[in-house]
């Protein structure tokens, strides 16, 4: 038993998590019913992610810490899927044209007064 049995639980690995969330996204693509579910997990799977990174963060390297906290600081993440009317959104052509749209129905074309 003791030969064939871990003592210890694996720890994931971040190719294993960008896997699964890549995964996970394709699903939330595919199922638009089951968005909720697959938007919760993609979260978890998001914050796991990051901490695995963290954890792996080597602090004695000052330059490999800043570029870690200056790609958190400068908030490049992307628009997430969008839901417009009970229909996700998840491409970038789809979420410009839902947001083309909303803006189109909300602006108001008054001219400028100076």
């Amino acid at each position: 038993m003791n030969s064939f049995t871990p003592l210890e639980q694996p720890v994931d690995s971040a190719s294993n998590v960008l896997k699964y969330i890549s995964r996970l996204k394709e699903r939330l693509s595919n199922d638009p019913q089951k968005s909720d579910l697959f938007s919760r997990r993609l979260n978890k799977a998001a914050m796991r992610y990051g901490r695995i990174i963290e954890s792996n963060l080597n602090l004695k390297d000052s330059r490999e810490f800043y570029r870690y906290v200056n790609s958190r600081v400068k908030g490049n993440t992307p628009v997430g899927v969008l839901q417009v009317d009970s229909v996700s959104c998840s491409t970038s052509s789809a979420k410009a044209s839902a947001l083309a749209s909303h803006f189109a129905l909300v602006f108001v074309g008054e001219p400028l007064q100076e």
